[in-house]
């Protein structure tokens, strides 16, 4: 069985033996592969689910903000009308103190 070797030592032969020890270390090599493999598998699972809720957030939340960015320019339209016509009355309160005061003007001239 041993051949003996250069030195006196012997070699050993190898031998082509199925046993219980060898048997339980490749099922469990196998099983912590299938392990991992499931658990990669169900990490990439939930990664992909956070992806797709994540997107569907950025969808609402840019619909939202178009919204809110609408409802802004519609109170800045509204504010802009307002001041046009504040400023129509500022016009027409000069022009109307003016006409007063050459209305004033025209009574002392004819009081006189």
């Amino acid at each position: 069985m041993d051949q003996p070797s250069e030195g006196g030592m012997t070699r050993p032969t190898w031998k082509n033996e199925i046993n219980i020890t060898a048997i339980l270390a490749l099922l469990m090599f196998a099983i912590t592969v299938g392990g991992v493999v499931l658990q990669h598998g169900r990490f990439t699972q939930r990664v992909e689910q956070w992806i797709a809720s994540h997107e569907d957030l950025h969808k609402h939340r840019l619909a939202d903000l178009t919204a809110s960015s609408a409802r802004l320019d519609e109170r800045i339209k509204s504010v802009e009308a307002e001041s046009r016509s504040i400023d129509n009355l500022r016009y027409r309160m000069t022009v109307q103190e003016q006409e007063r005061a050459a209305d004033s003007k025209v009574q002392e001239d004819t009081r006189k």
